[in-house]
């Protein structure tokens, strides 16, 4: 009875054996196609065009070529927004990472945000008021990134070339920011046709 019930499996043993023999038989160049997947396209030289079926496939072909911003300088910061009772937990915190204090202030106006300058390169933000940008921030599903700001030579070369690239800008012209700065805000879901996601801000440090 135990050899009846073990056939089966003595049995798919066995295939499987002659299966392995035989590839194992096979020549290397057979057994090396055989277990190698199939790629939509391969590589080319340098001296043979891309046919058709890469030129659609390749990755980078789906990226849209936008126009270089003038001017870049690099990262200006990265803005994190946290609620009004958090503000100075998070300062120390930063500091004890080894983040300088560089320079605070109430910016008023249409942004009503407290704002703590963080050396190297980190803006930590809370609110002055339940219409803050900042407070609407911290009502969203992932509250604690604000925005990314870029620093830029000129600005108001900057802001034509977003004008001219269809970027919906949340500004009508550069105005002053904090700590002596010009700024303007670029739309997170702009561009239209690769939107970035999250709110730009655009930095021009004073001379």
């Amino acid at each position: 009875m135990l050899l009846l019930l073990m056939l089966p499996i003595l049995l798919l043993g066995a295939g499987a054996g002659a299966t392995m023999a035989t590839a194992a038989g096979a020549p290397a160049a057979e057994r090396a196609s055989a277990s190698a997947p199939s790629l939509a396209y391969s590589s080319t030289s340098s001296s043979s065009a891309p046919s058709d079926s890469q030129k659609l496939w390749h990755p980078h072909s789906l990226l849209p070529v936008l126009p270089t911003l003038p001017g870049l300088l690099g990262i200006h910061h990265f803005a994190l927004a946290v609620p009004v009772d958090q503000l100075e937990s998070q300062v120390e915190a930063y500091k004890s990472l080894g983040f300088q204090e560089l320079h605070r202030e109430d910016v008023l106006g249409s942004d009503q945000v407290r704002e703590v300058l963080l050396h190297p390169a980190l803006q930590i933000l809370s609110p002055l008021s339940p219409d803050s940008p900042v407070a609407r921030q911290l009502r969203k599903p992932c509250p604690a990134f604000a925005h990314l700001a870029l620093k830029v030579a000129d600005i108001h070369a900057a802001y034509a070339h977003f004008q001219a690239n269809g970027y919906h800008l949340l500004d009508p012209a550069p105005r002053p920011g904090s700590h002596g700065t010009t700024v303007f805000f670029v739309h997170p879901k702009s561009p239209a046709q690769a939107p970035l996601g999250y709110l730009l801000e655009i930095v021009q440090d004073p001379a």
